[in-house]
C-alpha cells in the first residue's frame, strides 16, 4: 500500500518464438516480445534476454525488485535449456559443456548436461551471458540450431506454446 492506494505488480511468462526480440521496441520494425501482448502490457520489462533466433521462456514484469532478482549473477537463478546441433552428438562435446569453456566473460560450464537424443541435449547453467550456449557450442564446432529455454528458477514453460503467455504471482 502507497498512500491510500493499493499497488499492484504484474508478472508474466511468455513463450518468445523465434525471430522476436526481446526489447519493448525496435528502431528496424522487428517484432517484438511486447507485440504478443495486450496493449496494457506495453509497460512490462524483460527480465534478461533471448537472441533473435532462440525461443523458450521469457519473464516480464513492471516490479523492479523481480525482474533484478531474476537476471542479476548474484542470485544464482537456474536456466534449462533444450539445444539441438546439426551434427549427432559426440561424449566430446558433453564433456565440453560439463568441463567448460573460457569466452570472452571468463570462464563458463554447464551445471547439469543430460543428453536426450541423438542430437539433443538439457543444459541448466546458472549464468545468462550474452549468446552464451552458442558460442560454448562453436568452441567445439557444433552449431546450435534450435534453442528453447524451457525454466527460468522455479518457472517453466509448460502448457504454453510459442506467442502464448500466463500471468503470474509470488516466486
Amino acid at each position: 500500500i502507497v498512500g491510500n492506494r493499493v499497488v499492484t505488480t504484474m508478472r508474466i511468462l511468455v513463450y518468445k518464438p523465434t525471430e522476436y526480440i526481446t526489447a519493448r521496441s525496435d528502431q528496424w520494425g522487428r517484432k517484438t516480445v511486447i507485440d504478443l501482448l495486450p496493449d496494457s502490457f506495453s509497460h512490462l520489462n524483460p527480465a534478461g534476454r533471448l537472441d533473435y533466433l532462440s525461443e523458450g521462456l521469457l519473464l516480464l514484469s513492471d516490479d523492479g525488485g523481480f525482474n533484478y532478482e531474476f537476471t542479476h549473477p548474484k542470485f544464482q537463478k537456474e536456466k534449462e535449456y533444450i539445444l539441438t546441433f546439426g551434427a549427432p552428438i559426440t561424449t566430446k562435446l558433453i564433456r565440453g559443456f560439463e568441463r567448460g569453456t573460457e569466452l570472452s566473460e571468463g570462464f563458463t560450464k554447464a551445471d547439469r548436461v543430460y543428453q536426450i537424443s541423438d542430437t539433443s541435449l538439457q543444459v541448466i547453467i546458472h549464468q545468462g551471458w550474452n549468446r552464451q550456449l552458442r558460442r560454448m557450442a562453436a568452441r567445439h564446432r557444433y552449431k546450435i540450431v534450435r534453442l528453447i529455454r524451457t525454466r527460468i528458477g522455479p518457472f517453466t514453460i509448460d502448457g504454453l506454446n510459442p506467442g502464448e503467455w500466463k500471468e503470474i504471482s509470488g516466486r
